[in-house]
Parts: C-alpha cells; structure tokens; sequence
C-alpha cells in the first residue's frame, strides 16, 4: 500500500470522522474539541443546565460507535478496491516505465501512456468494449510545426512501446496524441495531432486539431 495513497486516506478518514462526528455528538464537539476540552456555543444561547442536559453520555457512545463503524466501513472498502486491482498493478507499473525510456529516446515530453477502455456502440445497440492504449505528449511549438519530424518522433515512440511493452498486443489500436500550445488567460492557443497505430505498430490513420484565442 504505497504511502501516499495511506497518507490520502489517513486525511480522508480524519475529515470525514470529526465532521461526521460533530454532527451526531450531543454537544456538537470534534476530535479537537474532545482534546482540549471545549465547547462552541452561540453567546447567551446556553446556560450550564442546559449544556449538563445535552450531555448525555449514550449520545456520546453512540456517536463514537457510529461514527467508529463508518470509518471502519471507508477502511475496509479501500483496501478491499486495492486487492481488486492487485492484478493489474504490474502491467500498469510496465507501462509508466515506458514513460522514461521515451524521454531518453525521443523528442517528446509530459509524455503519459495508459490503457483506456471505451465502448462502441454496436448496430444491435449494444456496447462493444475497445481497448486503446494511448500515448499522450507534447512538443515544443517549432519543432512540433515540422510534420516530418513530429511523425518520425511519434514512430519511434511507437516502436519502442511494440518492443518494450508485452501487453500491447491485448490492445485495439495505439492512439499517439501529440500536443503544442500555451495558455495565459485571455491569450491561448492549441494544436494536436493524433496518430493511429495497430498493435504491431503500423501507421492506420491521423487526425489534427487546433483552436486559439488573441
């Protein structure tokens, strides 16, 4: 369980626990207040009676067991989604190495490859799953602007993942989406290129895009 993902959780449990547990506590008391021993009331609104007659200690057990049982569900409903994806770990954990390999072997960067499941409709309407792997990246403005060079930058890129990742061949097709662009606010402009490879590598088809704001 890798310790960001406990540090993500542990902060999770610790904001939904004492905000779940100032809303069941007969006197509107967290985790904080319980450790220092104090109360938030509205000036004049309460007088010590009153504040004695709403602290009744079931109200507290049952507001501890509540709030205990819920964030004991969270627990174990995190760590059952872990074991789930177990499995899939090291072909994701493959696949992010690739991201490295790249960077040393090709122009591109901010590159991000992951697997990504899509259903296609079919004439019968039902939904045909697809399984693409994507290779997403950019490119430096001139250099992306020369078509040769950003086509034979995503070939290589391509190639290396046919070789390198063993788990291509599980996939419908290798969508390389190729990005340039910048965005200061009121100034932005845009520009991709998407290259559309078959599991062995082959070029199948491209697509370009671009939009822009002065």
């Amino acid at each position: 369980f890798p310790f960001q993902s406990f540090y993500s959780l542990l902060v999770a449990i610790l904001f939904i626990g004492i905000s779940l547990l100032v809303a069941l506590h007969p006197l509107k008391q967290g985790v904080h207040d319980l450790m220092v021993g104090s109360i938030v009331v509205r000036e004049n609104a309460y007088h010590a009676d009153t504040i004695s007659l709403l602290s009744d200690p079931s109200k507290k057990i049952r507001a501890f067991t509540l709030t205990g049982l819920f964030l004991v569900l969270i627990i174990a409903g995190t760590f059952t989604g872990t074991k789930q994806d177990e499995p899939m770990r090291p072909v994701v954990d493959l696949l992010i190495r690739q991201k490295h390999v790249l960077e040393e072997n090709t122009a591109l960067r901010r590159i991000m490859p992951r697997i990504v499941l899509r259903g296609v409709p079919q004439p019968d309407g039902s939904l045909k799953e697809v399984r693409i792997l994507e290779l997403e990246a950019t490119l430096l403005r001139p250099i992306f602007d020369d078509e040769d060079f950003r086509r034979q930058q995503v070939r290589t890129a391509v190639n290396l993942l046919v070789k390198n990742y063993p788990h291509v061949s599980t996939c419908n097709y290798i969508d390389a989406k190729i990005m340039t662009g910048y965005n200061i606010g009121i100034w932005y402009f845009y520009k991709r290129a998407d290259y559309y490879f078959a599991p062995n590598g082959k070029e199948i088809g491209m697509g370009a895009s671009a939009r822009g704001k002065t």
